[in-house]
């Protein structure tokens, strides 16, 4: 894939992109909470999103149906696999969003799949999940930044 169609695909993440840790499904009631990562892009044009399906993998689904005058947006969705190819991908060239990133390659480095979990490696992903949710609230990233140390962005020129 040629850099300009990653730098391409950095930039409508950096717009329109999240990260997030969303909860895995327990098994019982006793079982405490673990995480898995998720990368997505909400745009209206369905085009965007199948074209990150095409070239990295998951799945397209209508995100919103049209109310109104509002146009139908559309959910690109990665999986695990996914989710850390297309980060890894896209990174060099990520401005706004290379912390999150940064940040969900981490977690991935963390993470093991299957087995027990000791409340140690469960309190770590809490941790990480804090931390993103942190980073993905409006006005909060600066303080997040500084907490992580990534107080400065890259330059944009």
């Amino acid at each position: 894939m040629k850099k300009t169609d990653l730098a391409y695909f950095a930039g409508i993440f950096d717009g329109e992109g999240s990260v997030t840790l969303a909860r895995t499904q327990r098994s019982s009631p006793k079982q405490r909470p673990t995480y898995t990562l998720r990368v997505q892009v909400v745009n209206t044009n369905e085009w965007i999103c199948q074209q990150l399906r095409f070239v990295f993998g998951g799945n397209v689904m209508l995100h919103r149906k049209t109310e109104g005058n509002h146009k139908p947006d559309y959910r690109w969705l990665g999986y695990r696999n996914v989710d850390v190819s297309f980060l890894k991908a896209v990174f060099p060239y990520l401005h706004l969003k290379r912390p999150h990133a940064e940040l969900a390659l981490q977690f991935d480095k963390h993470k093991t799949s299957g087995g027990y979990k000791s409340h140690e490696y469960i309190d770590i992903e809490s941790d990480f999940k804090q931390l993103i949710t942190g980073m993905n609230q409006r006005g909060k990233t600066q303080k997040i930044n500084k907490a992580l140390k990534m107080e400065s962005r890259p330059k944009l020129f």
